[in-house]
């Protein structure tokens, strides 16, 4: 598959006809864009380019996803939405804002900041043909080659009359900032009112339009009007209009009066914004004072009264340099879009036409219109040029369609200059009794000064006694900032840091074009006062300084100033990523939409269940929200939440890699034995069970399948590990310069799960056959002790005696059908709760890593899944707990107000009767304290596999099955089928692509390079998970002799995955400095981020070695 051409909202024309000029929709590439049942979108129709194939064109309509080297475009002047090729298309403009990160080619390591941007554009003067029609001049006839609308007459911005007229009377190369809409107000608009920022989400327009006889009227209801072009949102001058003849008749007739002869359709000569529904942001919070948030709807008075004000960020300082100048916005226009010129007068002077037909600008007077401003343009095409700064700081321009959008926006550990980062080590604040978030406070905050995007290594210089901390809401990736957190002053000289020992929390960074409130005003507060015409409270961000401070634009001032402040002194107001925000409207939806929609619901309502702490917050409004007075006693202090950008949750069974097995699939009949039997066990009502073993009629695993299973075995670098002989499996102590972890690549499946079968089909990949090992443990057992503390479902209510034979049947599956890798225990006193370890596949960026899940069968299982939790270990930490009254966490302890007083102290968070608050000058209730010292990077490790234990797949309803997906089907679907697609469809080589939707990314060179940076942090994020399963038994209890057997054992027949993990690591290491000593001033050699990573991967795996190293010796 060749790179991606086009992306959405590129600017493309047709090849074979230049006049057809179109912006993509949609693309293969384009996740976020992938809505199935694309026609809702565009009520006139989707339309099959000759070039598409009809098989294609209907998988589309169904999908919404277009094919590699296809996608969607709208047409702007045949007015018509369209799945064409892309080879039929040229590439014109690539629509770049300040903030976007690009690329020079996909498959670069480097990327780079738009930090300005340049826009010229090509209008044509509609006016001069309005003037024609009105004087008879010209009459409008349908749209070549396209149907008619719903008018008798279509619009007259599309027929071929206008084209040819205009052919030669395109002006070019106008520049944008030049021009402003037609329309006082556009979606997208940022408004600022009463002391609050909001977003204009829809316009109410008054239209008046002028009949054939001359007569001008204002229909009694705009809503009324029928528009020609069903693309069309908003009327524009120069459209025609059509309506019934008694909203002509009550009507505001401006000139002339109601003749019944008269068709009831015309040409608009007026467009006037009379109301507005916005979307409150943010107030202002620079003074000590609260602001009630406006009403949604602004009506005309409100508009009229000059007290709303539009924030253009096109304007710039009168007198500021050149460089800060440059870093400009472009305008909230588009092509297509009906404009006018900001100085018509001087327009008309600088683009005066050389000669009578050519292009150039003819006023066209008011004393032939009727007095109204029919002097209005068109924008057929553009082109865009940019300003970029590189991650090594280099600055270089460009034309927009010689760059390419960065794909990997989600990669955690990128960083660009500028941006202020934190090292992962720190404390982490946990209070017990309640749940409040935890908070965070970095040991180290930087600026980042360049980037070496190769190496995955950053140029750092430090803050000098920062005091931050920052918190997190939930499963929200956002972080906020705490109160009173400051960064202070970067000093010293620069450090080189790995990108993955480091994080760049959203709490300390907004971007280049992002809007913001300022803490403070250069005034400083003004305690009461609400100065109601004040602006300047409010700004772009049009630097990330690598002093650390912001430059904000202050583009709603008169005089438009720039100022430079601290990021613990802005709040993110509104960011060009929250217009991706999809608020679909229920009553548009289908019924199954709706059913979807509820189900997502259900599981919103599951997943961020409102804590004891998020009831004391209140006047939660847009993402301000304030902490409630009695929460802590924390002095009343407001905590500003900043407004969340959307994040999708990880998909389930995407590009999954398996192991062989030579599962058998249960026959129909099989099949619908178990359904029968399920159906009358439902019927027997409340009567007590009686357990049976169903272990031959269940087993969905060929008993003799393991003995086919092929072994880990020891061979020379470079290797391939075919025909090995079993014998060869398990070498009692391995020779580390004697493994290869060089292994042929598994081959994806060539099916996804059917819900028709209660087991996935399996492919070919290495496997470790430990249950054939002298002495290996059985892979299902039951326990006669107690059940472990940790296990997450230790305190759940048992389950009734009627669900025990539904229980017993998946014991009995169990235990005679799990593969190698997983083993599961359960208790006589539980047997409704299971623990489960994986060990991680080979091959894969989890190889030899135990991976434990707590499962429990509850009361609506099996007619429901069972529910599970993930125990993520990817942080090591040193946790101290405090009791209460025991002072300061992390610091002295000592307060300002005395003993006990809550006063500011240099530490952590004192105890009520402690010596000091430190961070947070708060009194605290009688509560523990948990303080975690995190001496190594966390993350999550799997899309799939959620930091907070929430294990996403579609077989536990924690994510929608799809066409290709398999949801829970009670007798049918067993627990032993979860954990196989667990080992095999969520623990695979390539985990990126396990991101809802990427699997359309699979086959594109420029996924290669994210895919490899996600692999190798995994990998060894998923060391730590060894090391952590070591050193901390309660975590494993209930399966800790099978980890210290599988890692620890000298016993005959042991596997020592201890040695053969650090053998495995060791060779990595080795080969990665290799080849990057061989790279040095040559091309870039592609890593895989398994058998070859990153420089700075090789700082965090070389500490997860030495980790492991240290554990060989120590006890058990």
């Amino acid at each position: 598959m060749t790179t991606q051409k086009f992306w959405t909202e590129d600017l493309c024309v047709l090849k074979k006809d230049p006049s057809r000029i179109g912006v993509v929709e949609r693309t293969h590439g384009d996740v976020e864009t992938h809505d199935p049942r694309p026609e809702r979108d565009f009520p006139g129709g989707i339309d099959r380019d000759k070039s598409v194939k009809r098989s294609v064109y209907n998988d589309f309509l169904t999908t919404g996803v277009p094919p590699p080297g296809h996608c969607l475009v709208v047409w702007n002047i045949a007015g018509q939405v369209e799945l064409i090729r892309e080879d039929r298309l040229k590439l014109l403009d690539r629509s770049l804002l300040l903030g976007d990160i690009v690329k020079k080619e996909p498959h670069d390591p480097m990327s780079g900041t738009v930090i300005s941007t340049s826009t010229t554009v090509d209008i044509a003067c509609l006016g001069r043909v309005a003037d024609d029609f009105m004087a008879g001049r010209l009459t409008p006839c349908a749209r070549d080659g396209a149907p008619r609308g719903p008018l008798d007459t279509p619009s007259l911005r599309f027929p071929s009359q206008r084209r040819s007229y205009l052919e030669n009377k395109v002006m070019r190369n106008m520049p944008l900032e030049e021009l402003t809409s037609i329309h006082d107000y556009l979606e997208g608009d940022i408004i600022i009112h009463e002391n609050w920022v909001g977003r204009v989400e829809e316009a109410i327009d008054e239209v008046a339009i002028r009949l054939s006889n001359g007569s001008v009227v204002v229909p009694e209801n705009s809503d009324e009007l029928e528009k020609s072009d069903l693309m069309v949102d908003r009327f524009n001058i120069g459209d025609l209009a059509r309506t019934k003849k008694g909203n002509l008749r009550r009507g505001w007739w401006k000139y002339g009066a109601y003749d019944a002869n008269i068709d009831p359709v015309g040409l608009v000569v007026e467009v006037r914004t009379i109301a507005l529904s916005v979307t409150w942001l943010c107030q202002r919070i620079d003074v000590d004072a609260t602001f009630p948030e406006p009403s949604e709807y602004l009506e005309e008075d409100v508009l009229e009264s000059g007290k709303v004000r539009i924030y253009d960020r096109t304007r710039r300082p009168p007198s500021s340099d050149g460089d800060s100048s440059l870093k400009v916005q472009g305008a909230n226009i588009h092509v297509g879009e009906i404009v006018k010129f900001k100085d018509l007068a001087g327009a008309c002077v600088k683009y005066q036409p050389k000669s009578e037909d050519g292009p150039g600008i003819v006023r066209v007077p008011r004393t032939s219109t009727l007095g109204y401003d029919l002097n209005v343009f068109e924008i057929i095409s553009g082109h865009t040029e940019v300003v970029v700064q590189w991650q090594d700081m280099t600055v270089t321009k460009h034309s927009s369609i010689s760059l390419f959008p960065d794909v990997d926006l989600d990669d955690e550990n990128s960083a660009w200059p500028g941006e202020i980062i934190c090292s992962n080590e720190g404390k982490t604040l946990r209070l017990s009794g309640e749940d409040p978030p935890p908070r965070h406070n970095p040991d180290k905050v930087g600026v980042v000064q360049k980037v070496n995007a190769r190496d995955r290594t950053a140029q750092v210089r430090w803050f000098s006694h920062p005091d931050v901390t920052f918190t997190y809401i939930g499963d929200d990736p956002n972080s906020h900032l705490w109160p009173d957190s400051k960064t202070g002053v970067v000093e010293g000289p620069e450090e080189e840091v790995s990108l993955y020992e480091v994080q760049s929390p959203t709490a300390l960074n907004k971007r280049r074009g992002d809007l913001v409130v300022l803490k403070r005003s250069e005034d400083g507060p003004l305690p009461g006062a609400e100065r109601p015409d004040d602006t300047k409270w409010v700004g772009e961000i049009i630097e990330q300084g690598l002093d650390g401070l912001l430059t904000i634009r202050l583009g709603a001032l008169d005089t438009v100033q720039d100022v430079k402040v601290p990021v613990e002194n802005t709040i993110l107001a509104y960011s060009n990523e929250m217009d991706d925000l999809d608020y679909e409207d229920e009553d548009d939806m289908s019924e199954e939409d709706s059913e979807y929609l509820e189900d997502e619901e259900e599981d919103a309502e599951m997943d961020d269940a409102p804590s004891p702490f998020l009831s004391a917050l209140s006047g939660s409004v847009n993402g301000t929200v304030i902490l409630a007075d009695d929460y802590h006693e924390l002095r009343d202090e407001t905590i500003y939440f900043e407004h969340p950008t959307q994040s999708r949750i990880a998909g389930a069974f995407r590009n999954g890699r398996l192991f062989d097995s030579d599962m058998e699939d249960v026959t129909e009949e099989e099949d619908r034995t178990r359904a029968e039997e399920d159906g009358e066990d439902d019927k027997e009502g409340e009567g007590e069970w009686t357990s049976t073993d169903d272990s031959d009629e269940n087993s969905n695993v060929d008993s003799e399948s393991e003995a086919s299973e092929e072994k880990i075995v020891s061979t020379n670098n470079d290797t391939p590990m075919t025909d090995v002989e079993p014998n060869e499996a398990f070498p009692k102590k391995p020779d580390p310069s004697n493994l290869s972890s060089n292994v042929s690549p598994p081959q994806p499946p060539t099916t996804q799960p059917s819900a028709s079968t209660s087991q996935p089909a399996l492919s070919s990949t290495l496997i470790l056959d430990l249950p054939s090992l002298p002495n290996a443990p059985p892979s299902f057992a039951i326990l006669s002790d107690s059940v472990p503390s940790t296990h997450h479902y230790a305190r759940t209510t048992p389950a009734a005696a009627r669900s025990i034979r539904h229980i017993t049947k998946e014991h009995s599956i169990l235990a005679s059908s799990l593969p190698s890798g997983i083993y599961v225990r359960t208790w006589e006193s539980r047997l409704d709760l299971l623990r489960i370890l994986l060990i991680g596949p080979l091959d894969t960026p989890y190889e030899l890593a135990p991976f434990v899940i707590d499962l429990w069968m509850g009361p609506s299982f099996p007619s429901h899944p069972p529910e599970m939790f993930f125990h993520s270990w990817s942080a090591s930490t040193t946790v101290i707990v405090r009791a209460p009254g025991d002072g300061s966490i992390g610091g002295s302890g000592h307060g300002n107000d005395g003993a006990g007083g809550g006063g500011r102290g240099t530490g952590g968070m004192g105890g009520t009767g402690g010596a000091g608050a430190g961070l947070l000058a708060a009194a605290v209730p009688p509560t523990t304290m948990t303080s975690t010292t995190t001496a190594g990077p966390g993350g999550a490790v799997n899309p799939n596999l959620y930091e907070s234990g929430k294990i996403c797949l579609s077989l536990l309803g924690t994510w929608h099955a799809d066409s290709g997906g398999e949801a829970w089907s009670p007798g049918k679907s067993t627990v032993l089928q979860i954990l196989v697609s667990l080992l095999g469809l969520v623990l695979v080589r390539e985990p990126y692509y396990n991101e809802a939707g990427y699997e359309t990314r699979l086959a594109d060179p420029a996924s290669a390079l994210p895919s490899a940076l996600y692999t190798e942090r995994t990998y060894f994020r998923t060391r730590a998970f060894i090391a952590h399963a070591l050193s901390h038994a309660e975590a494993v209890a209930g399966v800790a002799d099978i980890v210290i057997w599988l890692y620890r054992s000298d016993a005959e027949g042991a596997p020592h995955l201890l040695d053969r993990a650090i053998a495995m690591a060791t060779e990595t290491i080795m080969r990665s400095e290799k080849r990057d000593k061989e790279a040095e001033g040559a091309d870039e050699i592609p890593r895989d981020g398994l058998r070859r990573c990153s420089l700075g991967a090789l700082v965090l795996l070389k500490r997860a070695v030495a980790r492991l190293e240290g554990l060989r010796g120590a006890d058990s």
